[in-house]
């Protein structure tokens, strides 16, 4: 047979014609000038990216009649025998079809002896992981310590299946895949040598389908030349690859960007009539998806599309070419498991289309019900509809640009008796500036924390209707409006044992310092003298715990609340004089109160005693959790 095949004919004879794998070339370059030599090389990576050719060539390089050199001449004896593959002391192995140790011995009886026409007599092993465990065993002493006229070239392509032993033991080099511009070059300059005529969109296509591997992509071009009688055209290589057309494609998008559902279907159709197998079709789809979604980040990227789909890129949502992506990709990895391809393939359309439509909905939904405020208001909440009124803030400024200076009073719908007090409330409201503004807020403060009256009704024109402070409790005050400092000591908040676990339950203390505090009893409170002191007593904390820094933090908390300095004892034995529960214990009560009404409620309801008794079941006490 005289015509020899692509991938073999333009094979590199050296490092310079090598493509790609710039790292592995430069590092052993390098070791050969400098002969700088290790005694075993391990070269991974996935089929045709370089593995066996680069091994050879570092046999040529190892036994060049004209010396060590990284350029070995070609013309030589030696260099023209490893080429044809008939070097007597370039031993190549294939160690998937010599797995056994018997193989492994033979061939290790003969490393002890010089090498015959070379330099170094060279062990090509491939697919070295395919070895038995009791032949990397038998190879690991002469791999370590082998006789200096020897050295060995290991491939694989998983070495995750190599032992760690046989790893320490070599120089390892990863070849990484090939790029489709490196192929596609490569792939162009072969086809000028060879004189044949070509297109540019059908080297890409082959580059493409290669995956990254370059004797993939040469025989892929043999197949190519071969299918477009002696010419390598995209709608030739199109035909042999199966590979779906584009203009589809970019239809299809475009029906699914617009929500025209029937048209989607109707360009399915003509999908299931070019190919029975949706896979290539939905990876097609996928590869349009990552096009679009990079031309929609990067400009200069755009010119390389055509003009559908630069239309798409203005016409579709970053957000929605998102969501198509990952569907698409769920998509394909479930095809398999639907009852037919294209079954699989229409329903990964259909959820493209709910999808995007169920997010349109909610965004025009969402900007249907948002307010367009043009003026500035002052928005008291309505008894109704607000539980707990925040005393330090009684209103609340909405500023929008429309305006700055009218200020409205808006309330929902209430009772007759609220609307009498929203008209009191709007006899309060400033039209000038924001400097009247916050005078009216202050009033409206004034009269929200005052209160109305026991003999005041509603129907009298009062806002004390807004005052909830009957229905807002204690802990809830004190958090929402702290008392503020004051001179005289006898305007101090008295601290006795009815107050005292609310106090301790709002002090604003986090940590250790918290911890402390709700745990603390009350004695006594003295606020006589120049300085109030307040005795506490806690004996569930050790005393090491009980330091100046936490007693400052827990002064400070009680400054705010009293209004004023204090002293804090606090003693860690028990006292006689204890006269209230610490916070913590009423907390615990609370608990211990609400979990047995949960479990009373529980037992008591009439389906669970159904279930009970039809299936003979118990409630267990410990999966009761109150709401």
């Amino acid at each position: 047979m005289s015509y020899q095949v692509l991938a073999r004919k333009w094979r590199p004879a050296n490092f310079h014609e090598l493509v790609g794998q710039e790292h592995v070339k430069k590092a052993l370059i390098s070791a050969l000038d400098a002969d700088r030599l290790h005694h075993a090389y391990l070269f991974t990576g996935t089929r045709g990216v370089g593995k066996t050719t680069i091994a050879r060539i570092l046999s040529k390089c190892l036994n060049c009649l004209e010396g060590i050199s990284s350029n070995p001449c070609g013309q030589c004896a030696a260099c023209k025998a490893i080429a044809e593959g008939r070097f007597v002391d370039l031993i190549e192995v294939d160690a998937a079809s010599r797995t056994r140790i018997d193989d492994t011995r033979e061939l290790l009886e003969n490393v002890q002896y010089r090498p015959t026409e070379g330099r170094y007599k060279v062990y090509l092993i491939d697919e070295v992981h395919m070895l038995s465990t009791h032949s990397f065993n038998a190879l690991l002493k002469t791999l370590e310590e082998p006789p200096p006229h020897v050295i060995f070239l290991l491939a694989t392509t998983d070495p995750q299946k190599l032992p760690v032993t046989v790893l320490s033991r070599c120089l390892q080099f990863h070849l990484r895949h090939m790029s489709e511009n490196e192929i596609s070059q490569h792939l162009d300059f072969v086809l000028q040598q060879e004189q044949v005529k070509f297109e540019t969109a059908g080297l890409e296509l082959i580059a493409q389908a290669a995956q990254g591997s370059m004797r993939d992509a040469m025989s892929l071009l043999d197949q190519g030349i071969a299918h477009g009688g002696g010419e390598v055209s995209e709608l030739s290589i199109k035909q042999m690859l199966g590979t779906i057309d584009r203009a589809p494609v970019w239809d299809l998008i475009t029906a699914l960007a617009a929500h025209d559902d029937e048209q989607v279907f109707r360009i399915a159709e003509k999908f299931s009539q070019f190919s029975a197998d949706f896979e290539p079709v939905l990876a097609e789809i996928i590869h349009a998806f990552h096009e679009l979604a990079i031309a929609q980040r990067i400009s200069q990227y755009q010119s390389s599309l055509p003009e559908p789909a630069l239309r798409l890129c203005e016409q579709i949502s970053a957000t929605d070419l998102q969501l198509f992506y990952q569907i698409a990709l769920h998509g394909r990895r479930d095809l398999p498991l639907a009852p037919s391809s294209r079954m699989g393939f229409e329903m990964t359309l259909l959820r493209m289309l709910a999808f995007q439509q169920q997010d349109s909905q909610k965004k025009n939904k969402k900007l249907s019900h948002q307010p367009v405020a043009e003026e500035e208001k002052i928005t008291i909440p309505s008894p109704a509809a607000t539980p707990e009124i925040n005393t330090l803030e009684s209103s609340e400024v909405k500023k929008t640009p429309a305006s700055s200076e009218t200020v409205e009073t808006t309330l929902d719908k209430q009772s007759p008796e609220v609307d009498k007090t929203n008209k009191q409330a709007d006899s309060v409201v400033p039209d000038q500036s924001m400097s009247t503004a916050k005078e009216s807020v202050d009033e409206v403060d004034e009269v929200t924390n005052s209160g109305p009256e026991p003999e005041q009704s509603l129907s009298e024109p009062e806002v004390g209707s807004y005052n909830q402070q009957d229905d807002v409790e204690p802990s809830d005050i004190a958090e929402k409006k702290p008392l503020e400092p004051v001179d005289n000591a006898s305007e101090i908040v008295t601290i006795d044992e009815q107050n005292w676990p609310e106090i301790a339950e709002n002090l604003k203390l986090e940590g250790m310092s918290r911890q402390l505090i709700i745990n603390c009893h009350f004695i006594a409170f003295n606020k006589n003298g120049s300085l109030p002191t307040l005795r506490l007593c806690c004996t569930t904390i050790p005393q090491q715990a009980i330091n100046e820094q936490r007693l400052q933090q827990i002064s400070q908390a009680l400054q705010q609340l009293t209004g004023a300095s204090l002293q804090l004892k606090i003693d860690s034995e028990a006292s006689a004089e204890i006269k209230s529960e610490s916070a913590r214990e009423i907390q615990i009560k609370n608990e211990s109160k609400r979990q047995m009404d949960a479990e009373y409620s529980l037992k008591n309801d009439v389906m669970v005693q159904d279930i009970l008794k039809r299936f003979d079941a118990k409630i267990r006490p410990d999966s009761v959790q109150p709401t």
